[in-house]
């Protein structure tokens, strides 16, 4: 997948992809109130957890306007709201979809209690 980063250029999964690192790639726009809160909780979640698990918050804005909806990556996606947030193994495998900060801590325990 190619993303676009906060800058609007183009950022490749593959290469922020890192040995063990767990991601949460969060969808959302930069006018959105409720995208911004729920960031601000999950970096909250991850701070708790990094030194545990190793973690990383992906913010990706899907528009910079409120009409912007019409997004070939949302649709092969499914993602018809935000935030939304999936989040995705070391592996690339996705672990987690439409996740909220007290569920990716209950996930986060999880994946402790498993390795």
């Amino acid at each position: 997948f190619v993303f676009p980063d906060a800058n609007g250029k183009g950022l490749h999964f593959d290469s922020i992809q890192r040995d063990s690192t767990y991601f949460i790639l969060s969808f959302g726009a930069t006018w959105c109130d409720r995208c911004k809160s729920s960031n601000n909780e999950i970096r909250n979640v991850i701070a708790q957890y990094k030194e545990k698990i190793p973690i990383r918050l992906v913010e990706i804005p899907i528009d910079k306007d409120r009409q912007g909806w019409d997004n070939p990556m949302l649709r092969q996606l499914s993602i018809e709201y935000i935030p939304f947030l999936i989040l995705v193994s070391p592996e690339g495998k996705t672990l987690a979809r439409d996740l909220r900060a007290w569920e990716l801590e209950r996930t986060l325990l999880q994946i402790l209690q498993d390795n």
